[in-house]
């Protein structure tokens, strides 16, 4: 069975935005309106890959998101 079919229908999402949806937006989210699932925000991979300072802040995640 696909992945998709074993959620509860229908599907409510809410769509990463950069520098919006992040950990404690999820967390708020999470807490107050129990997902089925949940997106992170795009993530820079050439920064990270560079090395540019700060590239690292933006993939942050909570344990409790794993």
């Amino acid at each position: 069975m696909h992945f998709w079919q074993t959620l509860p229908q229908p599907i409510i999402g809410l769509a990463p935005m950069d520098g919006i949806t992040d950990a404690a937006f999820r967390g708020i989210t999470a807490r107050h309106g129990k997902p089925d699932v949940q997106y992170t925000e795009f993530v820079d991979v050439e920064a990270i890959c560079r090395g540019i300072p700060g590239a690292w802040r933006q993939p942050y995640f909570a344990e409790a998101e794993r």
